[in-house]
């Protein structure tokens, strides 16, 4: 598990820019069968929300608004020695 704290303000924050992820939770296994090996890995970046009071951006634009984060992904390589 990693823990990071948000890099960005919320005043400045805009949906293109939410990379608000603070929690992630990973694992991977190896197998191998011969020449074969296959690995596989998974990752989830727990569900993050940011409320947006004020905004400091041009127009106030995302005033009172909230941004709500969360990525899943899983990885599969395999390779054959010869």
């Amino acid at each position: 598990m990693i823990y990071d704290r948000n890099p960005i303000p919320a005043r400045t924050l805009t949906p293109l820019t939410a990379a608000i992820t603070e929690r992630t939770v990973s694992g991977g296994e190896s197998f191998r069968q011969g020449r074969v090996n296959i690995d596989l890995a998974c990752q989830w970046q727990i569900p993050h929300g940011v409320d947006i009071g004020g905004s400091d951006l041009a127009a106030g634009d995302y005033a009172d608004s909230k941004i709500r984060v969360s990525t899943q992904w899983v990885g599969v390589t395999t390779s054959v020695e010869f």
